[in-house]
């Protein structure tokens, strides 16, 4: 499964540069369904994600709803991260 996740996010930092209104839209939603995946099982690929979405942020054809679509994505996974990361120090912690 992180093969075909890392293909996919390579594929989206592939077409990101040059997306259209419509592509990029396209781009936020597959992206809004792989964060919550990305976040509890490879969070080795998060700079990926990171990367696709300041690609799409660079993007003349950006809508400001894309742009609010991908900070929000942007928000979604610090937190999922931040979340994941107080709950493994807490497992650890307890088990010492």
């Amino acid at each position: 499964m992180q093969q075909l996740v890392t293909i996919l996010l390579g594929l989206l930092q592939a077409i990101a540069p040059g997306a259209t209104t419509g592509t990029i839209a396209k781009v936020v939603e597959v992206l809004a369904a792989l964060v919550p995946i990305i976040v509890q099982q490879y969070k080795d690929l998060l700079p990926l994600v990171q990367n696709v979405i300041a690609v799409l942020q660079s993007n003349g054809d950006i809508t400001p709803e894309q742009w609010a679509a991908l900070d929000a994505i942007s928000a979604q996974y610090d937190a999922d991260f931040k979340a994941a990361l107080a709950a493994a120090k807490a497992q650890d912690a307890a088990g010492s």
